[in-house]
């Protein structure tokens, strides 16, 4: 009896000391956020800056579906462009990668990008089922090119020998939500299989998300982010909601080839972003209307972006990387953000001047934080 009444007694001192928004879960050491009641306050950036990718050349972006910075390199992978631009935040120089068609070092059909430590550019070529592996040294590059006989949408590289892949396809069906490929074998093993037989339509970039070294994944649906080390998937963070969609919802999508009925219902469609800098990290969970979480690492206390309360964030920004010390969104040049550029010039960096910018522009970066000057 005496043991009933202490583990009772424990139990409320753990869940009076949980905060807000947070608390275990069922994994030991991984933390729960819940997304069904986050926190009402609403934090401010610190510091800010925008980068134009304008400069003077013929580099154009149709889009920005995600960016790895490496060093002092920002890769910027333009999946619907099928190219790769490089900019270099201390020279604002921009080089890219644009080599279309069947040959040797070329693509057809390019699904998905990373960057490994050592700062190789890997791409995924869908059609021809092959990794490239972009090399840049003394200002030329090389590549080496990987025929993994594997159809798949994204890709995150562990290293120069281990590739995990994401969205598993064999004879047209989706068989593995995570595999990993051993390319000095060719061999492959699921990770995580398709139990659920399904095979949903997405609308993120990737479900790869890399901070510097640590690469991190989310199942589609799934309650977790995993962390991927060592060659296996290990839980991160535990997602709760009550508004994760049920198998019905899933076969109604599935039967529709689309995910509105989700938002109608008010259901959770997918993550769309999770990043991490050194102080914070960031989630973005795609449901009506999107949760821009923020996670202090050093307490772990959650609040929501303020888009309202900060006039650089609003709706319009999209999270796409960070870097050790910021976060990395971008914009599409419109009217009414280039007229705010302009009255804040002393934030801007790039080439070329915000008043020669037009709508007809690349896309805008935007690199902020949540962490007060030292």
């Amino acid at each position: 009896m005496k043991v009933e009444i202490l583990l009772i007694i424990v139990g409320i001192m753990v869940i009076s000391c949980q905060k807000e928004g947070t608390r275990q879960s069922v994994y030991s050491d991984v933390k729960t956020i819940e997304l069904d009641s986050l926190p009402t306050q609403k934090v401010s950036i610190k510091k800010h800056q925008y980068i134009l990718l304008e400069n003077g050349s013929n580099i154009l972006l149709t889009g920005i579906s995600e960016i790895i910075p490496h060093d002092s390199l920002l890769h910027i992978f333009d999946q619907k462009g099928k190219t790769i631009s490089t900019y270099n935040l201390r020279d604002k120089k921009i080089e890219q990668i644009h080599r279309i068609g069947a040959g040797p070092g070329e693509y057809v059909d390019v699904w998905d990008m990373d960057v490994d430590k050592n700062g190789n550019i890997w791409l995924y070529d869908l059609s021809l089922m092959k990794l490239i592996r972009y090399t840049y040294q003394k200002g030329e590059l090389s590549f080496k090119e990987y025929r993994i006989g594997k159809q798949c949408l994204f890709i995150g590289v562990e290293d120069s020998l281990n590739i995990f892949l994401g969205n598993v396809y064999e004879k047209g069906k989706l068989t593995a939500w995570l595999g990993k490929m051993n390319l000095a074998e060719n061999n492959y093993v699921h990770l995580i299989k398709n139990e659920e037989k399904l095979d949903l339509p997405y609308t993120a970039s990737t479900y790869f998300f890399r901070t510097k070294e640590e690469l991190f994944f989310y199942k589609k649906h799934g309650e977790y982010l995993y962390l991927l080390n060592s060659g296996e998937a290990v839980p991160y963070l535990h997602l709760a909601s009550k508004q994760h969609p049920s198998r019905e919802d899933l076969n109604i999508c599935q039967q529709e080839k689309s995910s509105f009925s989700l938002y109608k219902k008010g259901k959770i469609n997918e993550i769309g972003g999770f990043y991490e800098t050194e102080t914070h990290a960031y989630l973005c969970v795609n449901t009506i209307p999107t949760k821009h979480i923020i996670i202090d690492k050093k307490d772990f206390s959650i609040s929501q972006i303020g888009f309202d309360v900060n006039s650089e964030l609003n709706g319009h920004l999209k999270v796409v990387g960070a870097t050790e010390k910021y976060f990395i969104g971008y914009y599409l040049p419109s009217e009414g953000t280039l007229k705010y550029l302009k009255n804040r010039q002393e934030n801007v960096s790039g080439k070329d001047s915000v008043d020669k910018l037009t709508e007809d522009a690349n896309p805008i970066l935007l690199m902020f934080n949540f962490q007060e000057d030292e």
